[in-house]
């Protein structure tokens, strides 16, 4: 995803200890997350605009053929408290190699997920043998609108999340139509 505005840019990788380099976000200090930028007083469009950008970075994500598969709140940083980065691709897959999840319902690794974890898609906390998919994805984005709408009090951005956040993946808004669910709200 390098050159797209809303993921860091790679600039390449190290051998020597074995990491990657990306682009530095932050000025002083690192840039804020969403989950540390909630506390912050943002006007209502403000954050339908974070909304907006953040459906077009996972839409061009996936046209790539690419599943992020942990886009929680700790993961999107804001860059001047306006540009939406996406970080963390450590668990990142290809749409024709999913992983799958095998949670046994009753388990303390079900109890630790469904407590811990709600940002992942509901399958694949509660469903052994779900794999990680597009509507995975528009899961945990849908996720972190709700926490969004929660934080502002808006009911317009919670119901654009209910869709996006329903328990069957086929039942689940695509992109397509929560781009312009959001475009409604402006």
């Amino acid at each position: 995803m390098t050159g797209h505005e809303n993921f860091v840019y790679l600039f390449g990788m190290v051998s020597s200890p074995e990491s990657l380099l990306f682009e530095y976000i932050g000025d002083q200090t690192t840039a804020p997350s969403l989950a540390i930028v909630l506390s912050q007083e943002l006007v209502f469009t403000h954050w339908l605009h974070v909304c907006l950008d953040l459906v077009r970075a996972l839409d061009a994500f996936h046209d790539r053929g690419l599943l992020h598969n942990d886009l929680h709140s700790g993961n999107i940083l804001l860059r001047d408290m306006r540009h939406v980065k996406i970080i963390d691709f450590g668990k990142c897959t290809l749409v024709d190699d999913p992983v799958m999840y095998s949670i046994k319902p009753g388990t303390a690794k079900h109890a630790r997920y469904n407590t811990r974890h709600k940002h992942l898609a509901f399958e694949l906390r509660n469903n052994p043998g779900s794999y990680v998919s597009y509507a995975s994805d528009v899961y945990t984005l849908g996720y972190n609108f709700d926490l969004i709408g929660s934080y502002v009090k808006s009911t317009q951005l919670r119901k654009v999340a209910s869709f996006m956040t329903m328990p069957q993946p086929e039942s689940r808004s695509e992109l397509s139509a929560v781009l312009s669910d959001l475009s409604k709200l402006l």
